[in-house]
């Protein structure tokens, strides 16, 4: 058991090397990420991952950069173990609110993809706005993946939010995956056509 778990926390590092290096999505191994939590001030959040090549573990990182602060490997049936230890450390309470509404601003985040880019919008009754854009990941030929959004959510506080989106490519061969995009939410970006932006600092 302890070699196992000594594995598993050297091909965590690998990972965090890895996803730090800016290879092309088609030389990575395939992840399906699931968003699972808030730390209480909102400034991290954590992603439950699975890796076709380095099994299954808790990833935590800072909403503002999206950085990985540190990963926490498990084996079957430890989940809830090692995330209970992941709620401690990191101090994430309570249940995640996996909703594109924002719970304090009034506002809510939609997407859709324009030819090579993600837009985010966030919408305030029927008035829409663009917020921001992701750019996406392409073929050698140039070919933008196709995408689709697996979850939006906001932080308790409606101070932070986090984008999981799932890229499909056909090069060479087949290669799919999840992504994630954290942010600060900034009403300042958001321009409603009038002066008054969302009405929120």
């Amino acid at each position: 058991m302890k070699t196992a778990r000594l594995f598993a926390v050297v091909a965590a590092a690998a990972l965090v090397t890895l996803m730090a290096s800016g290879a092309l999505a088609s030389d990575r191994t395939r992840q399906k990420m699931e968003l699972v939590g808030f730390s209480d001030d909102g400034k991290e959040f954590v992603l439950k991952v699975t890796d076709e090549e380095r099994g299954t573990f808790f990833q935590v990182r800072t909403t503002k950069k999206n950085e990985i602060v540190k990963v926490y490997p498990f084996a079957e049936g430890e989940d809830k173990k090692v995330f209970a230890k992941v709620k401690r450390v990191h101090e994430v309470g309570g249940e995640l609110s996996d909703s594109p509404e924002n719970p304090k601003k009034g506002v809510t985040l939609m997407s859709a993809q324009k030819e090579d880019k993600l837009f985010l919008y966030v919408m305030k009754g029927d008035r829409i706005a663009k917020y921001d854009e992701i750019a996406l990941e392409k073929t050698r030929k140039g070919d933008p993946a196709k995408s689709n959004v697996m979850q939006m959510a906001w932080d308790p506080k409606g101070k932070y939010g986090v984008v999981v989106y799932h890229q499909k490519l056909t090069d060479l061969g087949e290669w799919e995956g999840d992504f994630v995009y954290s942010f600060v939410y900034r009403s300042y970006k958001v321009n409603f056509g009038d002066d008054s932006g969302d009405g929120d600092e």
